[in-house]
């Protein structure tokens, strides 16, 4: 039997999960999956559950029903840590940067989380997608701009050398300029180290410039798949984004 190619294979197999707060479910029997290498968007309104599926993608929510598998291997009862340690960085909306630590502990701390065996001056990793890091990582996270501080927040992500990347609105309080870069970016990362990429967003000019499909959540669950044609149509976008 021939082995499949690793672009075919499903890396992310999210199975009908419901989770939330407390006794209060916010994402009700959710399922999606990617291939490994591909770049999807989660879109929709806000409140609709965008930011709870990624955190209990990540493990910060626990699961009250359903399966979530990485490359094939069960995860939905690991830890935070322990889904850390197997491939996948977060970076959450808000960013989540350490205000008080300058850029080079952040980073530090990305490495602390993310380790890989055999892995060499990870650091650089960062350095080399973000130069403005090197040239700020002795100034302390709390007085970057909002840019610099995306570019921190992905570079802590980085080096750990994760395998599937999970952003929750990259875009947020970004100027149009920066949101084209930090998307450039992203491509990238993607392409270069052949890192997988969920992604949140609400800005549909991100939305198009990334997104190869995507997945529209409504009310807690997905109401609609959109193929690459879809998910690079700004009036498509805006039907399901508008309020």
């Amino acid at each position: 039997m021939a082995i499949a190619d690793a672009a075919t294979v499903t890396m992310l197999d999210v199975s009908g999960i419901t989770a939330g707060y407390g006794r209060t479910m916010i994402v009700r029997d959710v399922s999606l999956a990617m291939r490994r290498g591909e770049i999807v968007a989660i879109v929709g309104r806000n409140g609709v559950g965008k930011t709870t599926l990624m955190q209990a993608i990540i493990g910060l929510l626990p699961l009250a029903k359903g399966n979530i598998a990485l490359d094939g291997k069960a995860i939905s009862t690991a830890p935070a840590n322990e889904r850390a340690r197997l491939g996948i960085g977060y970076v959450p909306q808000g960013r989540g940067v350490f205000p008080g630590l300058t850029v080079e502990e952040n980073l530090e701390m990305g490495e602390l989380i993310n380790v890989r065996a055999g892995v060499t001056r990870p650091l650089d990793i960062a350095f080399q997608y973000f130069p403005r890091l090197a040239e700020r990582r002795s100034q302390r996270a709390g007085t970057l701009s909002g840019g610099e501080q995306a570019m921190l927040a992905i570079g802590r992500v980085l080096v750990g050398q994760p395998s599937l990347m999970l952003l929750d609105e990259p875009s947020e309080g970004l100027q149009p300029n920066l949101v084209q870069q930090i998307g450039d970016d992203i491509l990238r990362i993607n392409a270069e180290l052949g890192t997988t990429v969920l992604f949140v967003e609400q800005n549909i000019e991100l939305v198009m410039h990334l997104a190869q499909r995507g997945y529209v959540m409504d009310k807690g669950a997905v109401s609609a798949e959109l193929g690459g044609a879809a998910v690079t149509s700004q009036e498509t976008l805006i039907r399901y984004l508008s309020v």
